[in-house]
This record gives structure tokens, C-alpha cells and sequence, in this order.
């Protein structure tokens, strides 16, 4: 180390180990209980699948396991500093508002369950602290994607509601 000083790392915080016995003890919890009937709501939902046929009629692009675009740095700029002021909104609630749309005119597809994820580090067990711990924490969970009207914006709104209703 430069001029012979010692390195003073911060205290050690939970290990993965400790963290994932929490986690056994936490789905075991009153807490969690309350949010089966949210969840269970989510997983019962009737929703139209896309099939293969409907791709392959609705699409005009050619057979590809992969399509892809990139947006221009102004549109960029755009989402990410400008466009979510109004209705306090987050990166996340505008594009899945776009591929809720995107569903709805190009599938007929009002409704959807997507598969989200997150970070994994949520807060949600208390004096549990994994913030130096090294590991891969992703959260998976389930998330209806719901179109309830033409209106973009009002689509919008709804959309970030529904993110915003989603428990730990």
C-alpha cells in the first residue's frame, strides 16, 4: 500500500449464509402471510398468452430469435431526466407502460403477467445488513402488466401505481 499506511476497511456486515437463514425464517413469518392474498391475486390472473402463431402473422420481420434497437441520445436524455417530472414517475413505470402498449396494439393483449426483477437487497428483515456482502441477491417475482385505456398517460399513472402497490 502507498507510503507503508494500513488499509482500514469498514466492520464486516451478514454474511450471504446468515442472510438466506433469515430469509427461510422470514417466508415462516406473519408478515409474508399478509401479502399471500396480494400475490395469490397476481398469480390467478387470466391472461392471454402470445403464441407463436400470432407472431408469426403480426410480425413483418423476418424469422430471428433476436430483435433489437437503440435510442438516440436525445431520447435517451428524454427518459431518463425529463419525461417521469410530471408524474413523479421512474424509468421503470414509462417502459413497461411502452411494452404494456406495444402488447396491447400489436397482440390485442390487455393483460399480462411479466416475470420482474429485482435487486434482491431489499430492507425487508430487519437488523440484517448485506451491504458489503459479495454475492448475487436477485428477487423474482411476479407482476400483472394491465392496459385499461387508450390514454397513454392515465395508463401511465396506473402502471406506476401498480409498482408502487408491490409489498417488500
Amino acid at each position: 500500500y502507498k507510503n507503508n499506511s494500513s488499509v482500514n476497511l469498514p466492520f464486516k456486515t451478514d454474511s450471504f449464509q446468515y442472510w438466506s437463514s433469515s430469509l427461510i425464517k422470514y417466508s415462516k413469518s406473519s408478515k409474508l402471510e399478509s401479502e399471500i392474498k396480494y400475490w395469490k391475486n397476481i398469480c390467478d390472473q387470466d391472461v392471454q398468452l402470445i403464441s407463436k402463431n400470432d407472431i408469426n402473422v403480426n410480425s413483418n420481420i423476418e424469422e430471428s430469435t433476436n430483435v433489437s434497437f437503440t435510442l438516440g441520445k436525445e431520447i435517451t436524455s428524454l427518459l431518463q431526466s425529463k419525461v417521469h417530472n410530471v408524474y413523479n414517475t421512474e424509468i421503470n413505470d414509462i417502459l413497461l407502460t411502452g411494452l404494456a402498449i406495444a402488447l396491447k396494439n400489436t397482440f390485442g393483449i390487455e393483460r399480462s403477467i411479466l416475470k420482474m426483477e429485482g435487486h434482491g437487497r431489499e430492507e425487508i428483515i430487519k437488523k440484517v445488513d448485506v451491504s458489503r456482502t459479495i454475492g448475487w441477491f436477485t428477487t423474482i417475482y411476479p407482476h400483472l402488466l394491465r392496459i385499461d385505456s387508450n390514454d397513454a398517460l392515465e395508463n401511465l399513472v396506473n402502471i406506476k401505481e401498480s409498482l408502487r402497490k408491490i409489498p417488500n
